[in-house]
C-alpha cells in the first residue's frame, strides 16, 4: 500500500482513497483538503496528513493542546494576555484564538512559530511569534511561566510535531496523489486555480 498526499474532498466520489471501499469519514488536513478513509486505513489517512503538516511546519491547536509540553502553554494563552503589536505597542487582553468548526495552525513562517491569537476585546485578530513572550518588557507583564516555557517549545516545534508520523510515511513506500475524479477538470478562476466538473459529453 502506498502512502497518499492529501488532496481535495470536493467532488469526490464516496471511498476510501487507500482500497476503494465505501468511506467511513475524512481526516482533514486543512479546508477541504484531506484524504477520503474506510475503516481499515483510519490510522494510515492521520499518518499521511500529519506526515504532510510536518513538511508544511504545521500544528493543528488541537492536537497541541493534548501535548505535555503545548497543551499548558496553550491553555495559560486563553486568558488575557499582553503582546508587541506590529508596530511596537505593547498591548493586553490577548487570548489564544480557538475555532470548533475549523483547525487553526501553529505555524513556521518568516523564521519563528507562530499562534493563532485574537484581542477579546475588539476581537481583531493576530499570529503572534512565540518570540515575543521572551521580550523583557512583555515577560514582566506576563506571568513569568509563559515565557519560561517557550525554549522547550520552540525546540519541540523545530524538531517536528509531527515527526513520527512522517518518518512512518515515509517508510510505508512510493508518496502517491489520489488520482482525479472523472469528469474533474481545471481552470483558472480570479486568478486562481480550480476544480470544475464536466458531465460527459459537455463540450463547455
Amino acid at each position: 500500500m502506498a502512502a497518499l498526499l492529501p488532496s481535495s474532498l470536493v467532488m469526490r466520489t464516496t471511498e476510501c482513497f487507500y482500497c476503494e471501499n465505501e468511506y467511513e469519514n475524512d481526516e482533514e488536513t486543512f479546508g477541504k483538503v484531506g484524504i477520503r478513509y474506510c475503516s481499515t486505513h483510519k490510522m494510515a489517512a492521520k499518518r499521511d496528513s500529519n506526515a504532510y503538516l510536518h513538511r508544511q511546519k504545521r500544528v493543528k491547536l488541537r492536537d497541541a493542546h493534548k501535548h505535555p509540553v503545548l497543551g499548558p502553554f496553550l491553555s495559560q494563552c486563553t486568558t488575557p494576555t499582553y503582546i508587541r503589536r506590529s508596530n511596537g505597542e505593547v498591548q493586553g487582553q490577548w487570548i489564544l484564538q480557538e475555532d470548533e468548526y475549523n483547525d487553526l495552525m501553529i505555524l513556521w513562517e518568516e523564521g519563528a512559530w507562530y499562534i493563532p491569537m485574537i484581542h477579546s476585546g475588539i476581537h481583531i485578530t493576530k499570529s503572534v511569534a512565540l518570540e515575543i513572550f521572551e521580550d523583557a518588557q512583555i515577560a514582566s507583564l506576563n506571568p513569568p511561566v509563559l515565557g519560561l516555557q517557550v525554549p522547550a517549545i520552540r525546540a519541540l516545534l523545530d524538531e517536528g510535531f509531527y515527526k513520527a508520523d512522517y518518518e512512518a510515511h515515509l517508510g510505508v513506500g512510493p508518496v502517491i496523489m489520489r488520482p482525479e475524479t472523472a469528469g474533474v477538470q481545471y481552470c483558472i478562476a480570479n486568478g486562481q486555480l480550480a476544480r470544475v466538473f464536466h458531465p460527459p459529453g459537455s463540450t463547455a
